[in-house]
């Protein structure tokens, strides 16, 4: 979640501007974004497709470098369209020419993300909205002359709130909430001037409390206390300058969602998600320290658990997820190599192809599959490379494709069938060229 916070911060990075805003309270600032967010709001109730084909026989033509793009105008909007399609939607002036507005479109025409921009100069005010292709908003960031100031939010995909914090000269300063989606607290840490500081509790979806500690200057520090649901005591961690000295935590809790945290590294985990907290494990061997790399998809499900040893490197088990919370992929890594058998899945369960790694290179037979289980495709690996016999196959089991490879490269005949077994082409390749 933080990723998608300094993403945000550094798309927008190059419209800042050094002035800090000129009002005297937190409800002057908020009134003028009012202002502001009142105009915008109106273009975001538009449909810009339909605006364009309604006036595109009266555009005038803008001139523009980029030959992949054309920027069509009247007196009111800039369309630009990048390769025949809308991309970008200028509205040209808003509160008496003082501002103007930007919207990038996705291609089913809905709004990805909508701005307000200083007519003057490029820097962004007021409320910066993005949204996600169904037109759910996905996160947005208040902003006065090109830098956050107010408040950040990212949301489920239900609209609900995931995430606030307060942000000022681009720094969260104040208590970050993370919500979960019934809207109940997850966890608040407090922030100051972009490090979190302070008090640190996260809370059962009961309302009860899992997790108190503190944080200094962005990293875990002093005894982390931590409770069942039953409101019994779990045990504790003790932190020192954001490392682990000790732990007294029970068995259970030592499976759930809590990390050892080398230096400032710190994983963001969905807290929320109960099936997500069954799939993540401690990732500790032999008295040394992992952490765990977590990405989640915008409605807050675990993307990808990839666990890192003290070097920083991927080692261990890692796996990946479908937005449904399927299991999509898993494998292994040894001091950042690829090592031993790695399965992908289709999105209902099955089984959709096998591969052996050896030292981050495919080693071996590589197979694929139909849904079904039945077999799609053989082929074999060596040193990463193709070699051998590649054979591809109807659900039926008939042979669809045979063709063979020396050093990654085809060579020879390629056999083609049709699905009851017959012959139906025959194409020869030397070197990987076809002949």
């Amino acid at each position: 979640m933080r990723k998608i916070f300094i993403t945000l911060i550094l798309m927008l990075s190059i419209f800042s501007i050094a002035n800090a805003h000129p009002f005297k309270s937190e409800k002057e600032l908020q009134d003028f974004y009012a202002k502001i967010d009142k105009e915008v709001d109106k273009e975001l109730k538009k449909d810009y497709v339909k605006i364009f084909e309604q006036r595109k026989a009266n555009l005038k033509e803008k001139a523009t470098d980029d030959v992949t793009e054309k920027n069509l105008e009247d007196d009111e909007y800039l369309f630009i369209l990048k390769n025949g399609k809308l991309e970008i939607v200028f509205k040209k002036e808003i509160l008496n020419g003082k501002f103007r507005t930007l919207s990038r479109l996705y291609e089913n025409g809905k709004k990805s993300r909508i701005v307000c921009l200083s007519a003057g100069n490029p820097a962004y005010y007021g409320t910066v909205k993005y949204f996600r292709e169904n037109g759910t908003p996905l996160y947005s960031g208040q902003f006065y002359a090109g830098k956050m100031e107010g408040m950040y939010k990212e949301y489920y995909e239900s609209g609900k709130i995931l995430k606030e914090v307060h942000v000022s000269n681009d720094k969260e300063n104040g208590p970050e909430k993370i919500y979960y989606e019934n809207g109940k607290i997850s966890s608040i840490k407090n922030y100051k001037d972009g490090k979190a500081n302070g008090e640190y509790i996260e809370y059962y979806t009961n309302g009860k409390l899992k997790l108190k500690g503190s944080y200094k200057n962005g990293l875990r520090n002093g005894e982390f206390k931590t409770y069942l649901m039953n409101s019994k005591s779990a045990g504790s961690m003790f932190y020192k300058n954001g490392k682990e000295i000790k732990s007294t935590l029970t068995a259970y809790m030592k499976e759930d969602v809590f990390f050892n945290f080398p230096d400032e590294m710190e994983a963001q985990i969905n807290i929320g998600d109960e099936k997500s907290k069954d799939l993540i494990k401690t990732m500790e061997e032999h008295g040394g320290y992992h952490m765990l790399g977590i990405d989640n998809y915008p409605n807050g499900r675990v993307m990808r658990v990839v666990p890192y040893n003290q070097q920083g490197l991927h080692d261990g088990e890692f796996r990946q997820y479908y937005e449904s919370g399927q299991l999509a992929q898993k494998g292994s890594y040894k001091n950042g190599l690829g090592q031993g058998e790695y399965i992908w899945y289709y999105e209902e369960g099955s089984i959709r192809q096998k591969a052996f790694y050896k030292d981050d290179k495919i080693e071996g037979q590589v197979l694929w599959y139909f849904p079904s289980g039945k077999i799609a495709q053989t082929v074999n690996y060596v040193n990463g490379k193709r070699e051998g016999e590649l054979i591809e196959y109807y659900e039926n089991g008939k042979i669809k494709e045979k063709r063979f490879y020396i050093n990654d490269k085809e060579e020879g005949k390629s056999l083609f069938y049709d699905e009851k077994g017959n012959l139906t082409k025959t194409e020869i390749y030397k070197n990987g060229i076809k002949q």
